[in-house]
């Protein structure tokens, strides 16, 4: 138990993201003024956002976001192949946890493929998509690509900001983590044995406790 409690606090301590997560909306009323064009970048402080396709231009509405394709029968608002297989492709001006993706227009036959790192993953229905918190470093993208079927629709982008430790950081944090090691036992015993004593803690208590 004591492990469990300690390798809780390190992780807290050492992690480098724990926020909540960004979403973004790509149907929302703001992106109406950038897209357009083969591309838009969307700064969100800590984060620039970017979307882009090598066919067509973005086209947002307010129930979808896709790519709108040059000539007759293209889906304008959808990510389709009714005139080539049309790829969203999306990066970050630093490195993120990818949370999810929200998808919509699916129906039977329809099928996507989204790649990330060295994965791919098959898309096959609306809703919401894990992304296990991927980690996608700033320069890598990811790509959502249409497969089969009438098109979808990529509806928001949730992530979060990673901020890397670097070796000479990581070094300095170790005496602090060293530290936590030595303090929780501590603080655990103290909070095991209030929990369930009510009562000043002593080293028996804690050996029950855990």
């Amino acid at each position: 138990m004591f492990t469990r409690y300690l390798a809780v606090c390190l992780i807290v301590f050492m992690s480098p993201t724990y926020a909540m997560p960004i979403m973004v909306d790509l149907r929302s009323d703001i992106i109406e003024s950038l897209d357009g064009d083969v591309s838009l970048e969307l700064d969100l402080g800590s984060r620039a956002l970017r979307v882009s396709t090598r066919s067509g231009v973005l086209n947002r509405t307010a129930r979808s976001f896709g790519i709108n394709s040059v000539g007759a029968g293209d889906d304008a608002d959808g990510i389709d192949g009714a005139l080539g297989i049309e790829t969203l492709i999306i990066g970050f001006s630093g490195p993120v946890e990818l949370h999810s993706l929200s998808l919509s227009g699916f129906g039977r036959g329809d099928a996507a493929l989204l790649r990330f790192g060295t994965s791919q993953v098959s898309v096959l229905a609306s809703g919401e998509l894990g992304l296990g918190n991927f980690v996608l470093d700033k320069g890598s993208e990811l790509s959502l690509s249409h497969v089969a079927g009438n098109g979808f629709s990529l509806n928001r982008i949730s992530f979060v900001p990673v901020e890397a430790i670097s070796p000479t950081t990581a070094a300095a944090m170790a005496p602090a983590a060293a530290g936590l090691f030595g303090s929780g036992l501590v603080l655990i015993a103290l909070t095991c044995g209030w929990r369930k004593n009510r009562q000043p803690t002593t080293m028996a208590n804690f050996q029950a406790c855990t």
